[in-house]
Order: C-alpha cells, then structure tokens, then sequence
C-alpha cells in the first residue's frame, strides 16, 4: 500500500513539473497582436491562469513578423504592464509599469537592425 502511494505521489509531483514547465515562454495561449509602427508589433500570450488567488500570467514578445520575434518579458502581476514606445524607427524602449503608481519597473531598449541581424525567433 505503502508502494502505492509514493508511486501515486511521484506521479503528482511529476505532472506538477511538466506542467509548471510550460514557461513563460511558452506560445499555446495567444491572446493579442499589437502594433507598435507600421512593421513591427508585440504579441501577448497568456502562460497561467492564476483564478482567484493569484494573477495570470503574460509573456510578451516583440516581432516583425519575418525576421525576429524577441522574448521581451513576463509579468506576473494584475497591477503591471509592459508598454512599448518607438524612440525612432530603429529603436523601441519597452518599460515594465505599474499602474497603480504609474512607477516604471523596469526598461529595456531594443534595437531592431540588431534584432533582424540576429534573426531569433524566440
């Protein structure tokens, strides 16, 4: 009996793990396509549903659709976004908010002759 429990425990501990590894970079949830200029968008997927105790969860990608498609960052929280904003045409600073204090989290620039050079599809 004993056996049988640690193997039903192994079994849930396991499935855990699978489950908890689809990361956040995973790509099985789109949830929208936004368009930052002309040729370049972010996508947003969604990674977890948190349900009533927690938040769901969101991975956000910078692309062009042809050339790149860049992992940009996660947010694990309701009260945070990534929002993006062109610089020039070659440049796009995207910052995590949070919008409850319109305090900026985080910044990151990219550069999209860069990007297209390295021609990554994350």
């Amino acid at each position: 009996m004993r056996r049988v429990f640690l193997f039903s425990a192994s079994i849930i501990v396991f499935s855990f793990l699978v489950q908890s590894c689809d990361s956040k970079y995973s790509k099985k949830n789109h949830i929208s396509t936004l368009q930052v200029n002309k040729h370049l968008f972010y996508e947003i997927y969604k990674i977890t549903s948190g349900g009533t105790l927690a938040s769901d969860t969101y991975s956000d990608y910078l692309t062009d659709s042809v050339n790149f498609r860049k992992y940009v960052g996660t947010v694990y929280y309701d009260d945070e976004q990534n929002r993006y904003k062109l610089i020039d045409s070659n440049t796009v600073l995207v910052y995590r908010l949070n919008i409850r204090n319109n305090d900026t989290l985080e910044k990151k620039i990219y550069i999209i002759s860069d990007l297209k050079k390295e021609g990554k599809f994350d």
